[in-house]
């Protein structure tokens, strides 16, 4: 949900489209550009509730099921802030930039569905309220008069 959301809201700013399989495994591909302002981030979450999460309480973004659909032991699994961010963040860059601090796209999960992973993100350090790139301030959340 953490990627698939972002990245439906996302598809017209990013220039891509976002394609998935549905019911009955049919692909569905959403190309259209959210009607809303985009950094009417509030819209959906509470107040502050955009900023990077402590990864170690949120639940990575499986990728692909591995062969035991009863255990997440065998699954690959996105870590919660590049899930999200990667939505629109496509690029090479920004997706080596999450890895160099901590993102990881193919990490596993424990038999509880906690996050295995080569790194911790330490997003916060940048993005996190009053920094250096606070995502507030550098995506303009809540800078324009109406919905």
């Amino acid at each position: 949900m953490k990627y698939m959301i972002h990245a439906l809201h996302g598809s017209g700013v990013s220039g891509q489209s976002y394609d998935v399989c549905g019911f009955g495994n049919a692909p569905h591909s959403f190309d259209f550009v959210y009607p809303g302002r985009l950094n009417n981030c509030e819209g959906c979450h509470v107040d502050g509730g955009y900023y990077p999460v402590d990864p170690s309480s949120v639940l990575a973004t499986t990728i692909d099921v591995g062969a035991d659909l009863v255990s997440p032991t065998d699954d690959v699994a996105v870590s919660p802030n590049s899930s999200v961010c990667s939505a629109c963040h496509s690029s090479d860059l920004a997706r080596q930039h999450m890895m160099q601090n901590g993102g990881d796209f193919a990490a596993t999960k424990a038999a509880n569905s906690a996050l295995i992973s080569s790194g911790v993100e330490t997003c916060q350090l940048c993005h996190g309220p009053g920094r250096s790139a606070d995502v507030k301030v550098v995506h303009g959340v809540g800078e324009f008069d109406f919905n």
